[in-house]
């Protein structure tokens, strides 16, 4: 087994990525019917399904990340991509990363509550970022593979 997949959040970034898509035609179809005088929701729910939507497209952020491990090169891969859409996964971005650069990694929490984490690399004495990436939650055991494999987080 020379790979293996320590994580990755496509359910939860395909699940934001269709409700966010889901509220934008919503939100479309009620502006329309709004312009022919047909009013669905008060102006207070109108509102506030704006809100919400705003709330979910601006403030919340879900990245789609998928970190593998390859045992016998000892590098780390890294599959990532911050936007939805229909051909989102043509535009995944793929980084490699040796082990003997990897200078560790970091998980944090943003604003609304949601897990953000960083991978730093090590080159010429510098330390590069790459992230963050904002990617939901982490249950106990990713988390316990990622600290089995890079160690504890920053």
């Amino acid at each position: 087994m020379a790979e293996k997949k320590i994580y990755e959040n496509k359910v939860l970034f395909l699940i934001y990525g269709i409700v966010n898509s889901i509220l934008l035609i919503i939100l479309l179809v009620l502006i329309v019917l709004i312009f022919n005088d047909i009013y669905i929701l008060s102006r207070f729910g109108f509102v506030a399904f704006i809100g919400i939507h705003l709330l979910l497209l601006f403030l919340i952020k879900m990245h789609y990340l998928c970190i593998f491990y390859n045992e016998e090169k000892h590098i780390i891969e890294f599959h990532y991509n911050k936007r939805f859409g229909w051909k989102w996964q043509q535009k995944i971005k793929t980084v490699l990363l040796p082990m003997k650069q990897f200078d560790g990694y970091k998980i944090s929490k943003d604003s609304m509550g949601l897990t953000m984490v960083s991978f730093y690399k090590l080159e010429q004495k510098e330390q590069y970022e790459l992230g963050p990436f904002h990617i939901g939650m982490v249950s106990k055991k990713e988390n316990q593979l990622l600290n089995d494999i890079f160690g504890k987080s920053l």
